[in-house]
């Protein structure tokens, strides 16, 4: 799916207890699996940790629009997810993306267990009229990035990968100032397949 406009990008990084990571895995699936088959604007949707407890948890996800975050938001399944998330998480920080690349191949993701996708998300410095393009490593390379909306010279990239060679191949910090890298255990992945975004902002 190609866009033309731009569609809404989020990082969450939730907080819970090493406890109740088996629960906000089993709800996320169910919200994350129920919505991109039911949704057509839900385009994407990621959940991992990044520690051996599973209490540090990312999620990250992207709608065609706000109308049709709307239909995500208003969703039973959702909801559902929410109630159980609020009894759950202890810790919640929401980063809004200005979204300025996003590129997927033609497979149609359906992760919901232990795979072998290796996933990072890096935070870059931006320099002037930085051209995202140069990100794109490999058709294998499923990419996210777009600009921090509170600090426009900060950016967020999402890259994910067949496994942790394919991973290691590439180097980040080759083509942009990387501020941080975090590397992510993928729990859920699924995304509407061959989607394409181009920010033509300059």
């Amino acid at each position: 799916m190609k866009l033309t406009t731009a569609p809404i990008m989020r990082i969450f990084h939730l907080t819970i207890n090493a406890k109740d990571h088996a629960t906000f895995a089993s709800e996320g699936h169910h919200n994350m699996m129920t919505s991109i088959e039911n949704e057509a604007g839900t385009l994407l949707m990621f959940a991992g940790h990044d520690d051996d407890l599973g209490e540090s948890n990312y999620v990250i996800e992207c709608y065609q629009d706000a109308d049709h975050y709307q239909v995500h938001a208003n969703s039973p399944q959702f909801k559902h997810y929410g109630q159980v998330a609020k009894q759950i998480i202890t810790g919640t920080e929401m980063t809004n993306l200005v979204p300025e690349l996003v590129k997927s191949n033609d497979i149609i993701f359906r992760i919901t267990k232990a795979n072998q996708l290796a996933a990072r998300l890096s935070k870059i410095k931006l320099m002037p009229e930085f051209d995202f393009k140069q990100l794109v490593n490999t058709q294998e390379q499923v990419l996210l990035a777009g600009r921090d909306e509170e600090d426009k010279n900060v950016a967020w990239v999402l890259e994910l990968y067949p496994n942790t060679d394919a991973a290691q191949k590439y180097d980040l910090s080759k083509k942009v100032e990387v501020l941080s890298q975090i590397k992510l255990t993928v729990d859920i992945f699924v995304d509407q397949g061959s989607l394409s975004y181009e920010s033509k902002a300059k």
